[in-house]
């Protein structure tokens, strides 16, 4: 008879856990999880702080995971992802062509992929990729520093991170518009990695080595330009446009204040805005968990060149 009761007892327990609403069972606080390949520099720590600023507002649990500037960090940080099951996954990588293995991981488990910046490698499972066209950005920036230099004059390029996408849609964009101009002519090429001090080295010593003129140089970042700016005074060298027969320097960002006071002082002559993404990301991918919106299979910001005619846009 006992034993009759406590199998009755059991089976209402159970039916009663298989009836509980789906709004108890989703009661729990939402998780978002942000992968990153690494946080070193000001552009990945502000997109970190904007996705966490988010998430506290929105009254989401927010984790973040950092790959430490290594592609199997990333991989192995995504892979224990798929196997703690957050809510959503937002993804920023210098290795896209690298961690695919920790995103299927992910895809496997069921688990909503949102990606900033950069694309995946191709083949690549992305739920929503959260960018801006680069190339089309690029080659806007490229058009108002031809103009600017009368579309002649020797120029040095100092590239970001080898094998990054956005890094190499910043070289393709640029060189799309200069090779129309002849007269422009690059006499030298460099990688500064994205780091000011990098590019501060590599000016130094162009300065030194180069018995050419040179009219202008092209950083993929704001960080080298600035980088580039200190070599150049540093050597007592002018600058343009603050003197009009100074080098030219152009950067890529626009998010530093540092930025800002360099173009308005005539010290930076353009750059262009290229958003962190993570206040959107993070605001798409909440608005997914908390009011179940649907993830865009594409959100683009649009362009914006930034010289000192456009700062009151800043």
């Amino acid at each position: 008879m006992k034993k009759g009761i406590i199998c009755v007892l059991i089976a209402v327990f159970l039916v009663g856990l298989m009836t509980v609403p789906q709004s108890a069972l989703a009661g729990r606080k939402k998780i978002l999880a942000h992968s990153m390949s690494t946080v070193t520099h000001f552009w990945f720590a502000t997109q970190r702080d904007e996705v966490k600023a988010v998430c506290e507002k929105r009254g989401v649990t927010h984790w973040f995971v950092d790959g430490q500037d290594r592609a199997d960090k990333q991989i192995a940080d995504l892979e224990d992802l798929a196997v703690k099951k957050p809510d959503v996954v937002l993804i920023n990588t210098m290795y896209a062509n690298s961690i695919t293995p920790g995103v299927e991981a992910l895809k496997k488990a069921g688990i909503p992929v949102v990606v900033l910046s950069s694309p995946l490698a191709a083949g690549a499972l992305m739920d929503c990729w959260v960018s801006a066209d680069q190339h089309t950005i690029t080659a806007a920036q490229a058009e108002v520093t031809a103009k600017a230099l009368n579309y002649q004059g020797n120029w040095i390029q100092i590239e970001g991170k080898p094998g990054s996408l956005i890094n190499k849609a910043r070289g393709d964009g640029w060189h799309s518009v200069f090779k129309k101009y002849p007269k422009l002519k690059r006499t030298g090429h460099f990688h500064g990695n994205y780091v000011r001090h990098e590019a501060l080295r590599i000016m130094e010593d162009v300065l030194q080595s180069h018995k050419e003129p040179i009219a202008m140089v092209y950083g993929h970042n704001d960080e080298m330009a600035l980088g580039v700016i200190q070599a150049i005074k540093e050597a007592g060298r002018p600058i343009f446009p603050k003197d009009g027969k100074g080098i030219m320097v152009v950067g890529v960002d626009a998010l530093m204040q540092e930025t800002y006071d360099a173009i308005k002082n005539g010290e930076m002559h353009n750059s262009s805005r290229w958003p962190t993404f993570g206040k959107e990301a993070a605001t798409i991918a909440c608005d997914y968990l908390l009011k179940d919106k649907a993830l865009p299979k594409k959100w683009f910001a649009p362009p914006y060149v930034v010289t000192k005619e456009t700062l009151k846009d800043w």
